[in-house]
């Protein structure tokens, strides 16, 4: 049987996990933002906090984009995905208040920095199912 005391190790372990990797997906954003938005917005803080509010935004609002499209396959992936999009694009302009032109980037740069460390993330899972 697993104790209340072991549970509660678990999800201080994984908390410190998700803190670890919004650190490491800070930093290049921090750095991104410094070549993009070239301004006293581009901080750690604010690369903290997109960093955090992309992680919300995609699970939130992509997953209930995917629900809510269900019934379309192709489609509302597609579009769950250009929705999810153009409110990043939104959001990383509010929070650099920069264009919407350099938000693009910073989307791109960001939506790429994500796909990146989760394939790193996901070949060292394997790897370590593996042994």
């Amino acid at each position: 049987m697993i104790s209340p005391l072991m549970i509660i190790f678990s999800l201080i372990l994984a908390l410190i996990a998700v803190l670890i990797m919004i650190v490491i997906i800070s930093i290049p954003m921090y750095i991104a933002s410094k070549i993009v938005a070239r301004r006293s917005t581009a901080t750690l803080g604010n690369a903290v906090i997109s960093t955090i509010m992309t992680a919300i935004i995609i699970i939130v609002v992509y997953a209930g984009l995917r629900l809510l499209f269900f019934p379309i396959p192709i489609l509302g992936t597609l579009l769950a995905f250009l929705i999810t999009f153009i409110i990043l694009l939104y959001v990383y302009s509010q929070i650099y208040r920069i264009s919407m032109e350099r938000g693009l980037l910073l989307v791109i740069m960001q939506v790429f920095i994500w796909f990146v460390l989760l394939f790193i993330t996901g070949v060292f899972a394997a790897m370590a199912a593996a042994i």
